[in-house]
């Protein structure tokens, strides 16, 4: 059985070749990389070179001059003339290309989408290259600054626009085609309300070579994301967790750290009884209530039964006694880099359900993109806002919040934690794993 793709690709050709006027109505927007068979590509970039043999509306003229375009291009024997005759004979026998190719397209935009989840996992794998690129802090310390973190949302997002923009157009152009306006899923419905061409009217002819240039683009950049998530350092899920336990413990005994730590780590992603403790800490702290191991476990008590049991109150003195001695600042920074891989993880294999999920419309799919895309790039901004070795109040305002000299303290990033919230488990985004 035919891959449900492959058939919509041999029916678009088909179409195509059969009625060479209606190469109109998909040429200003279906491209040549859309096609995932690399033969059927050469067969749509033969079709472009001459648009006006196509307004024509001869079938044989047309099929003779992408069959002599194949053979110069490829050589007779990959070029395979005869598949052309296939082509021709199993046309859908009242085809409509635009609604093949719109069909063609949707398959493209969804492989697209998945592929941009590597530049997801990239972004939490600091690049080697940018090993001297230094960001200056406020006390005057530099720390490395990744350059997948500055270049994920540059990667990612044109992408995404990109894609919308054709879908948009694609779909005006089926309503069109069709006669039987309708909404495809196009990023804020822009096809349900466009304005297309009648049917045989040229809308432009896409730049088959800068199509080409811009897909060896992303290839080339997907195999450098790729490496560098394959090259890069492993971390053990139980030193992350050891670490994460070992900095809440910390924070004890280093309350001014709370308010930046809290900017980037949410409760729920602290497993087992240490988030009892890190949303004591977090009550006491928005609560502005003294902490100290005794406060801290009170209020672990006291708050049992909404939030749960947190550790033994013996141990988790010995945590903090123990934990008092460790480096903070060290802490912070291993546990950022543990969360910001963490959430990209989450994100990227989001996307690629989404992606691969037949039931969600093009629009959905593009949007789970965009918001996976804003996930990473803000939990990396937060991260890298969050100073390191440096009072939090004084030294980073977009941690602490801003003081005002004639007032109290704006809520700030951190600030976005509240108690009633965070009672029930919160979603890190849509589900997009069910049919709409």
């Amino acid at each position: 059985m035919n891959d449900p793709t492959d058939v919509a690709e041999r029916a678009t050709l088909g179409a195509l070749l059969a009625q060479p006027r209606q190469l109109d109505t998909v040429a200003g927007w279906l491209r040549p990389s859309d096609f995932a068979h690399w033969w059927h590509t050469e067969i749509y970039r033969a079709l472009l070179r001459a648009p006006g043999l196509a307004r024509l509306g001869d079938p044989v003229a047309t099929a003779e001059h992408v069959r002599r375009v194949l053979v110069e291009t490829l050589d007779h024997p990959r070029a395979d003339p005869p598949a052309l005759h296939t082509l021709l004979r199993d046309a859908p026998a009242r085809p409509v290309a635009a609604r093949y190719a719109a069909m063609v397209l949707e398959a493209s935009i969804r492989r697209q989408t998945a592929g941009l989840a590597v530049h997801l996992l990239a972004a939490a794998v600091p690049d080697p290259a940018a090993s001297g690129a230094q960001r200056p802090e406020p006390s005057g310390e530099s720390r490395e600054l990744p350059q997948s973190l500055r270049e994920v949302t540059g990667l990612v997002g044109p992408v995404i626009a990109d894609l919308g923009t054709q879908w948009a157009a694609a779909v005006r152009a089926l309503q069109d085609a069709t006669g039987h306006p309708r909404d495809q899923g196009a990023p804020g419905r822009t096809g349900a309300a466009g304005t297309g061409t009648p049917l045989g009217v040229s809308v432009g002819l896409v730049d088959a070579a800068a199509d080409q240039r811009r897909t060896t683009r992303q290839r080339e950049l997907a195999v450098i994301s790729d490496r560098a998530v394959r090259t890069g350092p492993d971390r053990d899920p139980a030193d992350a967790r050891r670490a994460q336990h070992q900095l809440i413990a910390a924070l004890v005994s280093h309350p001014d750290r709370i308010e930046a730590v809290a900017a980037w780590l949410r409760p729920e992603h602290v497993a087992g009884p240490t988030r009892a403790v890190y949303e004591a800490l977090l009550a006491l702290h928005q609560d502005t209530s003294p902490i100290d191991p005794v406060t801290v476990a009170w209020e672990i008590h006291r708050a049992s039964r909404g939030r749960g049991p947190g550790p033994d109150p013996r141990d988790l003195l010995a945590r903090i006694e123990a934990a008092a001695l460790l480096d903070v600042h060290q802490l912070t920074a291993t546990v950022a880099r543990d969360t910001l891989r963490r959430t990209a993880a989450h994100t990227a294999d989001g996307l690629r359900a989404a992606a691969a999920n037949p039931g969600l419309t093009v629009g959905d799919v593009l949007d789970a993109a965009s918001w996976a895309a804003d996930a990473v790039t803000r939990a990396a901004a937060d991260i890298a806002a969050t100073p390191v070795g440096i009072d939090p109040v004084a030294g980073n305002p977009r941690a602490a919040g801003a003081r005002d000299v004639d007032g109290p303290a704006e809520p700030a990033s951190g600030g976005r934690w509240r108690r009633a919230r965070h009672l029930t488990p919160v979603a890190d985004g849509p589900d997009l794993s069910v049919v709409r």
